[in-house]
């Protein structure tokens, strides 16, 4: 198909959509948590907010989580999972900013 003039997905937005998803999945169904994503065109490094629930209480403490996906973010596997390295400037918390 040649597509009519239609923009075209690329396969970053592709693979950053379904990271995405996995971790709203793995916040919702693993954790019982609450996740909020950001929209697209407010998104300045921040992807999402996780909010805590506790014996089914929202506690109002949340997580702003920039969420990477593929393979190169991933610097090595170990028995735990998957090790990513990312730089100190991304440790900040939000109040520092």
């Amino acid at each position: 198909m040649s597509g009519f003039g239609f923009p075209k997905q690329t396969q970053s937005q592709q693979v950053g959509r379904s990271g995405e998803a996995y971790i709203e999945h793995f916040v919702v169904s693993e954790l019982g948590w609450v996740y909020r994503s950001v929209h697209r065109e407010s998104d300045f490094g921040i992807d999402g907010f996780v909010e805590v629930v506790t014996n089914g209480y929202v506690t109002g403490r949340e997580l702003a989580v920039q969420i990477k996906c593929g393979d190169s973010y991933v610097s090595k596997t170990t028995d735990g999972g998957i090790r990513y390295k990312g730089s100190n400037q991304h440790l900040k918390r939000l109040s520092e900013n």
